[in-house]
């Protein structure tokens, strides 16, 4: 692969979400993942499924 890994979280920071290089290099790894789950929810819907909250008492190991 000649790519850069950058490549890839610059062009979604540029062209998605419309951010300046300066902007990207001063946010979080949180913030842009955040970004991008709401740029796929808003505009692919069907990408991200949807997981039901589980909680200890419903796991089969505490039955």
């Amino acid at each position: 692969m000649d790519e850069d890994p950058w490549e890839f979280y610059l062009y979604v920071a540029t062209t998605l979400f419309h951010w300046t290089f300066e902007f990207l290099m001063d946010a979080t790894p949180n913030l842009f993942m955040k970004n991008y789950v709401m740029w796929l929810r808003q505009n692919n819907p069907d990408a991200i499924e949807e997981r039901q909250e589980v909680f200890m008492d419903e796991v089969p190991f505490w039955n």
